[in-house]
């Protein structure tokens, strides 16, 4: 078609004129328009195409008609368009986005190639971690690309690299994964920049930018069972489980509410705490309750430097326990004859007697 600036010219006399309008599909010479005795004259325009292939323009016996004959012969010409080879992409997360300080989460790089064309890596792809976040102990690192691919992520260091020749299915995509740890809380911004992904498809044109979070105080949970319901006389207790923290200490709290403080707004009964060496499972000292009702325990984890304090907050889920009265035995009685029995006990005695004394008067 003719080009957005069709630039129509021609170097015919006779007051030539070109009619080329942008987007149509074709161009025209006006008619009176003269050549040159034994010479020639052009006609110029511009065209394009959008979609690759080869197009033959071609111009037909008789299409130029003068006052000396027509063309005896066709002219052809043809135009080669070249798809634009289209470059790759990547991008990049973080999977969780926030961990506490010491804790792990995968890096996942991801490359896309929109072209029809296998993209092959001509140079490899470094990715550089930025400061204060390194490869895991457990880099378990993977990539999914092809043509031999292989990722180098040492425990410890600051990059991990994709080797050159590693390629990109076409029109398809592929990653890298890795484990990566930050000691030290902060905000943590990794980029890979415009033109790091290097491939026989070009080169990617934005940069891929990920964040990982990590918070300067790890935030804690904890996870309570109260012990089962007893009948007075028997114990109860609590237990809790933390989890979350980065080397916690400090101490975890068992307070206990009695059966008139449903609302856990008055004294605690009784306190017991427990010292806390790193995340796991702690329980309370027994009590032995006094009274019938429903107790309620309360845990609270107070925090150190790394570590935020947490509490599950009164009526938590498992947290209250019932106490029953013990049930009183009944006293044995002593077993009584019915009217009934005594008349027929009576009448045995009678009727005993009076054989005994036919006996003797015999």
């Amino acid at each position: 078609m003719i080009a957005p600036a069709p630039a129509a010219a021609t170097t015919c006399g006779g007051g030539a004129a070109v009619t080329a309008i942008a987007g149509a599909g074709a161009v025209a010479l006006s008619s009176g328009s003269t050549i040159p005795a034994t010479g020639s004259c052009t006609v110029t325009v511009n065209v394009t195409a959008a979609i690759g292939g080869s197009y033959i323009n071609t111009l037909n016996i008789g299409a130029l008609a003068t006052s000396n004959g027509n063309n005896a012969g066709p002219a052809i010409a043809t135009l080669t368009v070249v798809s634009p080879v289209l470059p790759p992409t990547l991008g990049k997360a973080f999977g969780p986005a926030t961990i506490n300080a010491g804790g792990v989460s995968t890096l996942t790089i991801t490359l896309s190639n929109p072209d029809a064309a296998v993209a092959t890596l001509s140079s490899a792809l470094t990715d550089t971690l930025p400061g204060g976040v390194v490869i895991a102990p457990v880099p378990a690192a993977a990539t999914t690309c092809g043509g031999g691919a292989a990722v180098t992520a040492i425990a410890g260091a600051g990059a991990v690299v994709l080797s050159s020749g590693s390629t990109i299915p076409a029109t398809g995509s592929c990653t890298v994964t890795v484990n990566v740890t930050a000691a030290v809380g902060g905000t943590y911004i990794n980029t890979l920049n415009i033109g790091a992904l290097a491939t026989s498809n070009g080169s990617n044109a934005a940069a891929a930018i990920a964040t990982l979070t990590v918070p300067a105080i790890a935030i804690t949970t904890l996870t309570t069972q109260a012990s089962f319901g007893v009948t007075l006389g028997g114990a109860i207790s609590d237990t809790a489980t933390l989890s979350g923290g980065t080397a916690p200490t400090g101490a975890i709290t068992f307070n206990l509410y009695g059966p008139n403080d449903a609302l856990c707004s008055g004294a605690a009964i009784f306190t017991t705490p427990v010292a806390v060496n790193g995340n796991g499972n702690y329980s309370s000292a027994p009590f032995t309750p006094v009274a019938i009702g429903t107790y309620r325990w309360v845990a609270n984890y107070g925090g150190d430097t790394n570590n935020a304090a947490t509490t599950n907050g009164c009526n938590a889920l498992n947290e209250s326990v019932g106490v029953t009265a013990v049930m009183p035995i009944a006293a044995a009685g002593i077993p009584t004859l019915s009217e009934w029995a005594m008349i027929m006990l009576a009448a045995f005695l009678v009727i005993t007697g009076f054989a005994a004394m036919r006996r003797q008067a015999r």
